[in-house]
């Protein structure tokens, strides 16, 4: 028996493809018996899930976020990525980067300096690092970063938007 398009009640949508093989019989202890299926369960590819996956608390956040932001966002997390493998730190997998031309080794080398230079930067502009770090390398959402830093709404938000403009503007003038 094969099910497509399992919903999980009136009006929701599919939710991916249910495949149940094989029947049989499961004994209990007390001599009961029940009809027992085997089911597999895999998720229905889409169109929307071919991008980065994001947690949907972050969908306002991304839509705020122009070209360029998104852009930086996603080299910011790759030069952390790169600088920190190896040292035991865990960050969140993001898509890579367009491919072009040149050695591998040369673009992850520039991503990784871009980063630390932007790293710099932003101590010395007053911004904070960490609260920036939380939100693009370890999946925090905005809210979050601002009950752990005791600040007001909307702090970790203005200091990531800063903190991307700060490195598309560096990344435009290196």
């Amino acid at each position: 028996m094969k099910l497509e398009n399992v919903t999980a009640g009136k009006g929701r949508r599919a939710i991916g493809r249910l495949s149940v093989r094989g029947e049989g019989d499961e004994s209990f202890a007390d001599g009961r018996r029940r009809s027992t299926r085997k089911a597999n369960f895999s998720p229905q590819a889409s169109a929307s899930s071919t991008g980065p996956v994001r947690r949907t608390s972050c969908a306002r956040l991304f839509a705020a976020l122009d070209d360029d932001q998104v852009r930086s966002f996603e080299r910011i997390a790759r030069g952390f990525e790169l600088r920190t493998s190896g040292l035991g730190m865990r960050t969140q997998s993001f898509s890579p980067l367009p491919r072009g031309g040149g050695r591998a080794e040369d673009r992850q080398v520039l991503l990784m300096q871009r980063f630390s230079r932007w790293a710099e930067t932003v101590q010395n502009e007053g911004l904070s690092l960490a609260a920036i770090l939380d939100v693009i390398a370890f999946g925090k959402s905005c809210r979050r970063v601002d009950r752990e830093r005791r600040k007001r709404n909307g702090y970790a938000r203005e200091q990531l938007y800063a903190g991307l403009d700060l490195y598309f503007r560096n990344d435009k003038h290196p």
